[in-house]
């Protein structure tokens, strides 16, 4: 090959490396990517004074969501789906035992850690939270469980510590009372059916009001305070989640309360779907 050839290949080599790069960072945030950093803090986060692992972002506290399974907190890992689900739930026999080292003032705000871009959905009971991925961990903004599950928060800058009390976890009739009477000036809650097994509580309903017209939902709740609308699971034409309540019809509970079966007409078609109560997994029928 000539050297002329030789540096025309070359060229050609270096442009499209070169595009390729450009257009990758110039593409969607991937699973992985950096998205921000850890920041060193000497502020230590008690939740009902125990003391847990926390984290600076932004000058936000966060904390691991697995670690909230010994501070009062159902934690719920669905690989199918990829959803977290954040429960409050009081287990006498968790005993957390962190304590964290001395504080170096010189390290305040000093980066850390990568924190990781992640495409895991993560729900206080049913409402969607902010999360990150730290050291492979799946970690929530203190502010979100305060918002959701706190009696009392308070910040002290003199001690430096964050300390975040919570409220009664709520026995199973208590989140299905808050759900069903969460209405508003526009719309109201309406309950069509109900299925109680060992496995957890279904409702299935409704939310409508003019002029949004009605959406239909289908909870899954469970004594240890997990919480999920399984129909966000479904596609719709914008996406995921909103779904007619005129499209849901011949819902039935299996014999031994595993299951869960219904069908969905969806662009002229009709499609059954089994839910499967232990796992809280949604999956069409083969």
């Amino acid at each position: 090959m000539s050297k002329k050839m030789l540096f025309f290949f070359l060229t050609i080599a270096l442009l499209v490396s070169a595009n390729s790069i450009s257009l990758a960072s110039a593409g969607e945030t991937r699973i992985g990517d950096v998205v921000n950093q850890v920041l060193y803090t000497d502020i230590v986060t008690y939740i009902d004074g125990q003391e847990i692992a926390s984290y600076n972002i932004d000058g936000y506290t966060v904390v691991c969501a697995e670690d909230l399974r010994q501070y009062g907190f159902s934690v719920y890992w669905n690989e199918f789906h990829r959803y977290l689900v954040i429960g409050r739930h009081d287990d006498a026999s968790a005993k957390p035992n962190y304590k964290s080292a001395a504080a170096d003032k010189s390290r305040i705000g000093v980066p850390i850690k990568p924190v990781l871009y992640t495409n895991i959905a993560v729900y206080a009971g049913d409402s969607s939270i902010m999360s990150y991925n730290i050291g492979g961990y799946t970690c929530v903004y203190v502010d979100d469980l305060a918002k959701f599950y706190g009696s009392g928060y308070v910040y002290d800058d003199i001690s430096r510590t964050l300390t975040l009390n919570l409220k009664p976890a709520p026995i199973l009739q208590e989140n299905i009372n808050a759900i069903l009477t969460r209405n508003s000036d526009f719309l109201t809650n309406y309950l069509d059916a109900r299925y109680d097994s060992s496995y957890g509580t279904i409702l299935y309903g409704s939310t409508g009001g003019t002029p949004h017209g009605n959406y239909a939902w289908l909870l899954l709740v469970k004594d240890d305070g997990f919480i999920m609308n399984m129909l966000i699971f479904l596609p719709n034409d914008g996406g995921f989640g909103i779904v007619s309540d005129y499209d849901i019809s011949d819902m039935a509970m299996s014999g031994d309360g595993t299951h869960l079966l219904f069908t969905r007409y969806y662009k002229e078609q009709y499609y059954r779907y089994n839910l499967d109560l232990p796992s809280a997994t949604l999956a069409l029928e083969p």
